[in-house]
């Protein structure tokens, strides 16, 4: 769902699942010269939807860990950024994306 939304605003997927030693990063994008680690969070309740410091430091470093390596395996991009994705799933209705572009910001 996530990776359908980001490639309807133009991002190009590289890689879902991305591990490296015991970190992951649930989608390695594309957008124009910028390397985009994407975290997708899932919710039910609607309070955490709408909250993007849900995101703890020490998962944005290892975000960022992940990243520095990709970048230096493209000669593509020259930028990285670390995006996040939430997803509420409400019980009655279609599912809502909310879409933060570089999360360092919030963290």
């Amino acid at each position: 769902m996530a990776l359908a939304f980001l490639e309807r605003k133009g991002y190009t997927a590289l890689e879902q699942n991305k591990r490296l030693g015991y970190w992951e990063a649930d989608v390695v994008m594309k957008h124009h010269k910028t390397l985009v680690i994407v975290e997708v969070k899932t919710s039910k309740s609607r309070l955490a939807f709408f909250d993007p410091t849900r995101f703890a430091r020490a998962q944005y470093a290892r975000l960022l860990g992940i990243g520095s390596y990709v970048i230096k395996q493209r000669k593509d991009v020259d930028e990285l950024r670390i995006d996040l994705i939430l997803i509420h799933l409400p019980l009655n209705g279609p599912a809502q994306i909310v879409h933060y572009e570089d999360i360092s910001m919030y963290i």
